[in-house]
């Protein structure tokens, strides 16, 4: 875990990989941004979790997952209780339902340079709703020192399609 000047980012050392067509894109990392970067119907989300993949070839997929308040979030306690610098294991899959819906769209990186070409699939929160307790959303505002968001973008000539794996 690592503070890279706007964010804390958890690097990934495991061998973590989603399919998309045909190609395989390893985690490379994961990071959070306050509040949340993407809205639904106009609602923003206590925080957000982007968890970056690559492809061989260079190309970005991720997966973003929206968190509100509420209960504890258990998969990722381990991450509050370590430091900067220092390691956790993380399981990703537990933050989400056995079947979850995902909202998909080709955007960009949210962090300069913006990088065009990434397809986004963000975590319907209906299907996989996550939370994290009062204590967790202080320690990662004190840890992202505020507001880290890019404000949400009009969707423009991108379409949102619903996929369900």
């Amino acid at each position: 875990m690592i503070d890279n000047g706007h964010t804390i980012q958890v690097n990934a050392n495991g061998e973590s990989t989603v399919q998309r067509g045909g190609a395989t894109f390893s985690l490379v990392q994961f990071h959070f941004h306050m509040p949340s970067e993407h809205t639904i119907d106009g609602k923003a989300y206590a925080a957000e979790l982007h968890a970056v993949h690559k492809s061989a070839d260079g190309h970005f997929l991720v997966v973003g997952l929206l968190f509100t308040n509420g209960a504890e979030n258990q998969p990722l306690a381990p991450l509050f209780a370590t430091t900067v610098d220092s390691r956790a294991t993380i399981d990703l899959s537990a933050l989400v339902s056995a079947k979850p819906r995902f909202l998909h769209y080709a955007g960009s990186l949210t962090t300069p340079p913006c990088t065009e070409g990434v397809e986004w699939y963000l975590i319907d929160p209906q299907t996989s709703p996550a939370t994290m307790s009062d204590s967790q959303l202080a320690k990662l505002s004190k840890a992202v020192r505020g507001d880290n968001h890019r404000p949400a973008q009009l969707l423009g000539e991108r379409h949102v399609v619903t996929v369900t794996p």
